[in-house]
């Protein structure tokens, strides 16, 4: 039988644990208010927040690349796409070797959506993105790993950079959680990778017991364009 006091039972820090759960969750609501205003403040004033990118996506425009016969294309397309964004349903992905610029041309893309719609962004690793997640498991952290992935997937757009560096199980739960909650608010999911899809469900583990990496695969499909990138980089030089 529970204890009836032992909601009021302190802890080392001093807090009854209803005290210290209620303090949290007035902490979270506190963040949740103050997030939601520094997105209203930066698209009242047309200027959405492009700062988490990489240096070359903040610094470099389209007409800064190099083109050549392998990503010309490329870069004009995303030029089309940045056009026609608002009759656009769909994300883009470039699967491509390292080193060649996805980075640097899918930070491009979203910087100008960013500018040009007043839309807000998330950027991150596919690592740094999962250990945010994995974060909130702290006993400390004033959000739940729910409250984070609801919190990424609430952005216009959700830049997972280098997708396929971890391969854990929880690890592809997250980023599974974190696809489908973009997708459900309508918000577009923009992705670079160093693997193709048959390298993406070797690394994962895929099977026919084990499904979560075709079902990631499936919803990428889903909410994106994929392109795969050859060639040399197409990077300004600097």
């Amino acid at each position: 039988m529970k204890n009836p006091m032992e909601d009021y039972n302190t802890n080392e820090k001093g807090y009854s644990k209803l005290g210290e759960e209620r303090y949290k969750k007035r902490c979270r609501d506190l963040q949740k208010r103050i997030n939601e205003t520094s997105k209203s403040y930066y698209k009242k004033k047309g200027e959405g927040d492009y700062s988490s990118l990489p240096e070359n996506a903040k610094k470099y425009e389209f007409s800064d690349l190099i083109e050549n016969k392998d990503n010309i294309k490329m870069i004009r397309n995303l030029s089309q796409y940045v056009k026609n964004y608002n009759r656009t349903r769909k994300g883009i992905g470039l699967i491509g070797d390292t080193g060649i610029g996805k980075t640097t041309l899918i930070g491009i893309t979203c910087k100008k959506i960013v500018k040009n719609y007043n839309k807000t962004l998330y950027f991150s690793s596919e690592m740094g993105m999962v250990d945010e997640i994995k974060k909130a498991f702290d006993s400390n952290s004033f959000d739940s790993p729910e409250d984070i992935i609801r919190k990424i997937g609430s952005h216009d757009l959700v830049f997972i950079d280098e997708l396929g560096d971890t391969s854990t199980e929880w690890s592809l739960s997250a980023i599974k959680r974190v696809i489908d909650e973009t997708m459900n608010r309508g918000n577009r999911l923009f992705i670079t990778s160093n693997y193709n899809a048959k390298q993406l469900i070797e690394r994962w583990g895929g099977s026919n017991n084990y499904k979560k990496p075709q079902q990631i695969l499936d919803r990428m499909n889903e909410a994106m364009n994929l392109y795969q990138l050859k060639g040399e980089s197409f990077r300004k030089c600097i």
